[in-house]
């Protein structure tokens, strides 16, 4: 996939869960926003013409990224996406910590996304 494609997967995951599709569902959506800030990872890296590689890589991403835009505070918004994945598999969150959990991971993927669009005429916002 390239950076678009990716842009647009992310999108397409938080426009899932703004049509309510995972309402009353923690599990559907914890892997909901899990994909949008993978995603959002690889768009900007894909964008910046990184190497992505497999799942793993994505801290590496992560760190690139924050080192290339200055933002520390974005590690955060990706360990709280990485707990949601977790949860996805093991079911440990209550609905109230996956509600708090997925409002930071929106926060993170919307913000990596808005960097990508800011500077990428070809991502439609």
């Amino acid at each position: 996939m390239n950076a678009q494609e990716h842009w647009g997967a992310a999108r397409d995951f938080l426009n899932v869960v703004d049509a309510g599709a995972a309402a009353g569902r923690p599990l559907l959506l914890s892997e909901l926003m899990w994909g949008a800030a993978t995603h959002a990872i690889r768009a900007y890296a894909r964008w910046r013409g990184w190497r992505v590689g497999k799942s793993q890589r994505l801290v590496e991403l992560l760190d690139l990224i924050v080192t290339d835009c200055g933002e520390a505070s974005l590690s955060e918004g990706f360990a709280k996406a990485a707990l949601l994945h977790a949860n996805f598999y093991n079911g440990f969150m209550d609905d109230d910590a996956v509600a708090e959990h997925q409002a930071d991971v929106r926060n993170f993927a919307e913000r990596v996304l808005a960097l990508v669009a800011a500077d990428n005429p070809a991502v439609d916002r």
